[in-house]
């Protein structure tokens, strides 16, 4: 069930038309066997694109290789093959070292290794390897998650240099993308359930957990502001302002499985809902007008009840990648509505964090000079 009552209502109408969209994939599985293969890293375009992936020994792509459609390898042609390795591998994918990701696209060629022949490669000790974006080390939340998964960590490793293999085994994913809404397969959320059947016989749960709220503001991001504000209208309402990375995978998980209501605003902490239980209550508090697929996907693929509340003031995020921000996080009129009554607060005009960030910090300094200089050196 999802409520919109809290939202304006062009939102509502484009949520409420995805509401209603089946998203399960009911495909049968399977795998690509690429045979003198070669694995591309991850490679910096200038357009923002996330490369890097499987090529056919002809050169061409292997789209299943790749973390999104539009997210293709480009000018593969110009590599030459760094390293030459006689042996078998299973591509576990494209991996993008963000929390979001690392619940959903990351996890979405895992379902391979439970499979017959996965498990008879793996007793044989093939190797799983994958990539990573941005040139960075994949997070130790990661290996954690993939660990709870049943993946054989001493087995796993990163492709850094282009890479030719005798043979290698790409497994479809089960989580897919079509005209911009993504799609789960039953494979995908028995990963989750394999991540949180581990979470449920190590948590022990704590009292007090029944209302939570996991914030980002300890982190050190600068994409966000004001989120401080919503904690406080939580706090008051009597939530547990719990910031998520201040605790190890089992903990997070844990309130998450144990928790009568999850709030938190939207994105990749938002995402953090999957592993909740059917029907637990989840507030949603969105950071601009735009509307996140991979949360619809989740909210459907968790069976949640779900309630989205318009809390910003975001006029400055950007337009063609509007999850990037940045995001202005503030008490609304929304937001009122849903707490039930007026919530004292200053006019944007009049706060500092609102100045910096409708302008910029730059702007900011620069408009206090010019003041200063035209009262005393005028």
């Amino acid at each position: 069930m999802i409520n919109y009552s809290y939202v304006n209502n062009k939102v509502k109408l484009r949520l409420e038309s995805l509401e209603h969209k089946d998203l399960e994939q009911r495909n049968t599985l399977g795998y690509e066997s690429v045979e003198n293969g070669v694995i591309l890293p991850w490679k910096e375009t200038g357009d923002n694109l996330a490369t890097g992936g499987v090529l056919q020994p002809d050169g061409q792509f292997v789209i299943s290789s790749a973390n999104e459609d539009t997210h293709l390898y480009k000018g593969a042609e110009t590599e030459e093959c760094a390293v030459e390795r006689n042996e078998t591998v299973i591509y576990i994918g494209n991996m993008i070292p963000v929390w979001g990701h690392s619940i959903t696209d990351n996890l979405k060629k895992i379902w391979f290794l439970k499979t017959g022949e996965g498990m008879s490669l793996l007793k044989k000790g093939v190797r799983l390897v994958y990539i990573i974006q941005f040139g960075r080390k994949i997070p130790h939340y990661m290996k954690d998650l993939l660990a709870m998964a049943d993946v054989p960590i001493s087995l796993v490793e990163e492709i850094n240099v282009p890479t030719r293999f005798k043979r290698i085994i790409i497994p479809d994913n089960a989580i897919a993308i079509n005209d911009g809404l993504r799609y789960y397969h039953r494979a995908y959320m028995e990963t989750i359930e394999m991540i949180v059947q581990k979470v449920d016989s190590k948590y022990s749960v704590k009292e007090g957990i029944g209302k939570i709220y996991f914030t980002r503001t300890k982190l050190t991001s600068n994409r966000d502001k004001g989120e401080v504000d919503l904690e406080h209208v939580f706090s008051e309402l009597g939530y547990s302002i719990i910031s998520p990375e201040q605790h190890d995978l089992v903990e997070q998980i844990g309130m998450l499985r144990n928790c009568e209501v999850f709030a938190t605003t939207e994105g990749s902490i938002s995402h953090s809902a999957i592993f909740c239980r059917p029907n637990t209550n989840v507030i949603i508090l969105r950071k601009a007008d735009w509307v996140n697929k991979y949360q619809i996907m989740i909210n459907q693929a968790a069976n949640l009840d779900v309630t989205y509340i318009d809390a910003h003031h975001s006029v400055r995020n950007n337009k063609s990648q509007p999850w990037a921000g940045p995001f202005y996080l503030c008490v609304t009129s929304y937001l009122e509505k849903f707490v039930g009554h007026k919530i004292p607060r200053k006019p944007l005009w009049l706060r500092k964090d609102w100045l910096w960030y409708y302008f910029g910090k730059y702007k900011v300094a620069h408009m206090l000079n010019s003041v200063i200089h035209r009262i005393f050196l005028n």
